[in-house]
């Protein structure tokens, strides 16, 4: 019988597949993957192989070819472990929010479906009145057959994904229960509801909507 491979991920970096057990940071999966002998930490910040100077050791005896090719090479390690380090970080913030998101929604959508909750933005977990002072709100509304469950589960991941730094809510927009979120930059915002084909979003500080284009509904 195959042994079961332990839980985790394959990852590519510098073009070299690596696999990430839960729980095992990058630097230490990118070691013991013995496919990078010479790797060392590098962050964004790092310029060291930005200019003609270039790693010493690394490139004594090259060729200038050969040397630019291999600060090319390190530079693109260095944003690929920048992007993957990223990822991660955006998956350990969101992971938390989806399953709270998952776990509430059927109570939330019945409960925001009585008459006594009016239009507003509500605490997912306490479904009491909550206001922002800043961000913009921007909804992602499931109306009828639009979405089922799943697919709309996985399209509120990848809305908390693409938001940055989105903060997931209970809402009520014109009698419609719904999932919104509290998106902290402007653009982003716009950009949000116009992919997701929504009406409007809510601007906190102004206390104003900002009308998107949209219909409310899946495109």
């Amino acid at each position: 019988m195959a042994k079961k491979e332990e839980d985790g991920v394959w990852r590519t970096i510098g073009g070299r597949k690596v696999f990430i057990k839960n729980g095992q940071d990058l630097k230490d999966a990118m070691q013991k993957s013995g496919k990078f002998r010479s790797y060392k930490p590098v962050s964004k910040n790092d310029r060291s192989m930005d200019d003609d100077n270039g790693d010493e050791s690394a490139s004594a005896g090259m060729s200038s070819t050969a040397r630019k090719e291999l600060i090319q090479k390190y530079k693109r390690l260095r944003d690929d472990v920048v992007e993957e380090e990223r990822k991660r970080r955006d998956e350990q913030r969101i992971i938390p929010l989806y399953e709270k998101m998952k776990q509430r929604h059927d109570a939330i959508i019945s409960r925001l479906s009585k008459d006594d909750y009016d239009s507003g933005t509500y605490d997912m977990e306490t479904l009491k009145p909550i206001s922002y002072d800043s961000g913009f709100q921007v909804t992602f509304s499931q109306i009828g057959d639009d979405y089922d469950n799943d697919t709309y589960y996985k399209l509120c991941k990848e809305f908390l994904k693409e938001s940055s730094d989105g903060k997931i809510c209970a809402g009520k927009f014109e009698g419609t229960p719904e999932i919104s979120f509290n998106v902290g930059d402007r653009e982003k915002a716009i950009k949000l509801a116009q992919k997701y084909n929504q009406i409007s979003i809510w601007d906190w500080a102004n206390a104003d909507e900002i009308r998107t284009g949209g219909r409310g509904r899946r495109l």
